[in-house]
């Protein structure tokens, strides 16, 4: 699928999403902070610390990775292209 393929999302579909973000996702915060007398912002910030982490990793590691084994791909494909043509 080519990046002209894909539609263009409005500035509609974002506001909505951070209304109901707002909306929703901040009184269930506050509500799970209270049940769990703090813990699930404990467990909020643990997980947001992992997701540090992964990023960290990625630009670190994966992304030079990914860059190094770029003709490997760009080779298979064309093989699978070669494949499945008449």
């Amino acid at each position: 699928m080519e990046s002209n393929d894909v539609p263009h999302q409005s500035g509609r579909d974002t506001y909505m999403v951070i209304v109901i973000l707002t909306v929703v996702g901040l009184p269930l915060f506050v509500f799970f902070n209270i049940i769990t007398m703090g813990l699930f912002l404990y467990l909020a910030l643990g997980g947001l610390a992992l997701a540090g982490l992964g990023a960290v990793n990625y630009f670190l590691w994966g992304r030079s990775f990914t860059r190094k084994t770029a003709w490997e791909r760009e080779e298979a494909e064309f093989l699978n292209d070669d494949q499945t043509a008449p």
